[in-house]
């Protein structure tokens, strides 16, 4: 949903724009119908919940952004529990998928690769739900129960590869997000740290791809400097 939003803003022909638009219509109402099963089934995740404020309140001292080294930092903001709520059922749903395609895959390097990935997201989980602790607020449930023993392959090592570099980059600009949302410094610092890691963890599944050939390259604008200097 949130990809159809921004290529809705960024599509100028009328065709194109009803297309997104219809796309996401469609992905809508599967999210809907998505959470009313989970809801039914009585497992949906419910993100963190606060009492109503009773009036409107100011900041009155920096400390409400930089107060790195305070032994008391001030409760989380309703904006920072959902980020931090969202990141870590992003790589929750992203351990399992790599956990399930490790378990599957017939290419050595594929394996390591998703390995590495699992202990990742298994680390930033972590570090997510112990922020949330800390402040007495529930950390969400995850879903490593319901990867099961197969090992049989449902899909290519290669599309196993696309659905992993793509919540990848969806991981990323999550974080990024946040970051940028985010009023305790301390976060965004976390943030910043944590996005490192996986700009490197992602570095090396696009080395992986090129290796074996998988990686489209996509459009490219005109090297005008390349032309001018071929050899006429």
């Amino acid at each position: 949903m949130a990809g159809i939003g921004v290529a809705i803003g960024v599509s100028a022909r009328t065709d194109v724009s009803h297309f997104f638009n219809e796309l996401l219509i469609s992905v809508t109402n599967l999210h809907d119908k998505a959470r009313k099963v989970l809801l039914s089934k009585g497992v949906y995740v419910r993100p963190p919940q606060i009492a109503p404020p009773a009036s409107v309140d100011f900041v009155e001292k920096q400390s409400f952004l930089f107060d790195f080294f305070g032994q008391h930092k001030r409760p989380l903001t309703a904006i920072e529990m959902t980020h931090l709520f969202i990141n870590y059922q992003t790589n929750a749903l992203g351990k399992v998928l790599m956990m399930g395609f490790a378990q599957v895959c017939k290419n050595n390097d594929v394996r390591q690769f998703l390995s590495a990935g699992k202990e990742i997201a298994s680390k930033h989980m972590k570090k997510f739900s112990s922020i949330l602790i800390n402040q007495d607020i529930p950390a969400p449930s995850n879903w490593d129960a319901n990867v099961l023993n197969s090992t049989h392959a449902p899909f290519s090592d290669k599309l196993m590869m696309f659905h992993t570099t793509y919540l990848i980059a969806v991981g990323i600009g999550n974080y990024g997000t946040a970051a940028g949302t985010c009023q305790r410094m301390d976060l965004s610092a976390t943030y910043t740290r944590l996005s490192a890691e996986i700009a490197l963890y992602a570095e090396d599944g696009a080395n992986l791809m090129i290796k074996h050939g998988w990686l489209e390259e996509p459009p490219q604008a005109v090297d005008h400097q390349k032309l001018i200097n071929q050899e006429k």
